[in-house]
């Protein structure tokens, strides 16, 4: 698995890839996990894009704006204030 952030002026972007079994998109089926990630990256108004297919892996890459307003409540530049090495 190989997971990178990529900062421009406005948006940081995830990406998660991966070798592994990949999954059918074209099924349409969604499970409470990616739902719960749908929802949180609607709230934060992200995009949210999966290609994946079985026996080539999976890539998901989710973006975020960096100047948002969640609540009624500014979040100016939060995601550049909070990141830390893990």
């Amino acid at each position: 698995i190989v997971v990178s952030f990529e900062f421009t002026k406005k948006t940081l972007i995830l990406n998660v890839v991966d070798d592994g079994v990949g999954f059918e998109s074209s099924k349409g089926k969604k499970g409470i996990g990616l739902k719960n990630v749908i929802s949180r990256v609607k709230k934060l108004k992200g995009t949210l894009e999966i290609d994946s297919e079985q026996k080539r892996g999976t890539k998901v890459q989710i973006s975020f704006p960096l100047d948002i307003e969640i609540d009624g409540h500014p979040k100016t530049n939060v995601l550049r204030k909070t990141t830390q090495e893990v």
